[in-house]
């Protein structure tokens, strides 16, 4: 009589190694999306937060948005000293992040200010630029800050601005604030403004040397165009769209002149 065998052979064992291994490969790449697009939908939630206290600072003043800070270094601050909020009449004022401005009308929630996707900012090792004003140099890190504001609609009228849906506010960028075109050839924006390409501060690495470049393997404009869906963008009438990557010649100035 013949025994029942009943241990696997080898044969058999790699079998089932190879499916499951194939199993692993389909299914990481389909856990991987579904992350991002969980970071996604947390950033656009963040965006609507940012809005909605934008639109509670102009509501409160009139129609007019601050005179965000800005100076030099492009960079901005929460704490100046560590440990110590910027407030208006603080002697850092200019150093401040431009969210600080309107954090107060989001219940002082300062993470919204940051997309869980973002890796790093142009201002995260802020004290190695030589941007820092005198005094200690152990100024805090920025973990919260990876939204660029449109600086075209700063210190200005909302009643100025004839196409709301489609003037931005702010979106996911590399630096702080966005003045669109710079030197006449520089653009740190969404849009080409007439040049070869948008971003193209940030995709020759055009400051010398391009900060924290090991972080990417290539250049910054990464952080512009970091979602699933390309780059989150939130409009002065408070809707929330991401626009897929682009060399930015087809997309309007009037995004950022709000005209």
């Amino acid at each position: 009589m013949r025994r029942r065998r009943n241990a696997a052979t080898f044969i058999e064992l790699l079998v089932v190694i190879a499916i499951i291994v194939l199993l692993v490969s389909v299914l990481t790449p389909m856990l991987s999306n579904v992350t991002e697009l969980a970071e996604q939908l947390i950033c656009e939630s963040r965006l609507e937060q940012i809005g909605v206290a934008y639109k509670l600072y102009l509501t409160i003043h009139n129609g007019f948005s601050d005179n965000a800070p800005y100076h030099s270094g492009g960079c901005g601050f929460w704490e100046m000293p560590r440990g110590t909020p910027i407030a208006r009449n603080s002697p850092y004022w200019t150093y401040a992040f431009w969210g600080v401005s309107y954090c107060k009308y989001a219940e002082g929630v300062r993470e919204i200010w940051r997309c869980p996707t973002a890796k790093g900012t142009d201002c995260d090792n802020f004290p190695a630029t030589g941007f820092f004003p005198p005094g200690p140099t152990d100024w805090p890190a920025q973990p919260w800050v990876s939204y660029g504001l449109n600086n075209w609609i700063d210190n200005r009228s909302m009643y100025t601005i004839s196409k709301p849906s489609t003037t931005i506010i702010c979106h996911d960028a590399y630096e702080h604030i966005l003045e669109g075109i710079q030197g006449g050839s520089v653009t740190d924006g969404l849009s080409a403004w007439g040049t070869w390409s948008n971003v193209s501060q940030w995709r020759n690495c055009y400051r010398n040397p391009c900060r924290n470049a090991a972080q990417y393997g290539r250049n910054h404009e990464v952080e512009y165009f970091r979602h699933v869906y390309g780059c989150g963008v939130l409009w002065y009438d408070n809707h929330i769209t991401f626009i897929p990557e682009t060399n930015g010649k087809e997309i309007p100035i009037e995004y950022y002149t709000g005209s």
